[in-house]
C-alpha cells in the first residue's frame, strides 16, 4: 500500500488541520464517528474528537504545493487520476472505524491502517468479479519469489 497524505480539518481557517498518512487515517475516522475522546497525530497536532470538521485528501502534500496555494483548474484536473485510489482508501478506513466502534474495539484504531486491513474483512484490492480476482491471484502467485 503506497502512502497517502490526509489533512484532518478542525476549524475552518485554512491552516488548521492535522497533516496525517493514511496510516492514521481509521483513528481519525473513529474520532470522528464516535465524536468523543482526544487524538494527538504523528505530526504532534492534538484534536478534541468533537472539533473535527472533515477528512480530506492533502492534495497540497502530494503535489509539493504552498500551504497556502490556492488551486486553479488545472491543479484539478491534475489530481482527478489520483482522486479515485485516495477514496477507495478513505472508505476502508471509515470501514474499519464502523467496524472497531460496531466491536467495541477501538484501541486497535491506534495501529497504522497498513496492520488493521483484513482484521475485519476489509482488504486493500478493488472490489471486482470473482473471476477476475482470481485471475489476479494467479498470475501474481507465479512472479513469486
Amino acid at each position: 500500500m503506497d502512502i497517502k497524505y490526509f489533512k484532518v480539518k478542525y476549524g475552518f481557517d485554512e491552516t488548521q488541520y492535522a497533516e496525517i498518512t493514511s496510516d492514521e487515517l481509521p483513528k481519525a475516522y473513529g474520532m470522528f464517528l464516535a465524536q468523543e475522546g482526544n487524538g494527538i497525530f504523528k505530526d504532534g497536532t492534538a484534536i478534541r474528537a468533537k472539533d473535527i470538521i472533515r477528512i480530506e485528501p492533502n492534495w497540497h502534500k502530494v503535489r509539493g504545493w504552498n500551504r497556502g496555494w490556492k488551486m486553479t483548474i488545472d491543479d484539478y484536473e491534475d489530481i482527478k487520476p489520483l482522486e479515485r485510489g485516495y477514496q477507495d482508501t478513505q472508505n476502508q478506513a471509515k470501514l474499519i472505524a464502523e467496524q472497531a466502534i460496531k466491536e467495541n474495539r477501538t484501541e486497535i484504531l491506534t495501529k497504522p491502517m497498513s496492520e488493521l486491513l483484513g482484521v475485519f474483512g476489509i482488504s486493500d484490492k478493488p472490489n471486482l468479479p470473482p473471476d477476475i480476482t482470481k485471475q489476479i491471484d494467479d498470475i501474481s502467485s507465479k512472479f513469486k519469489i
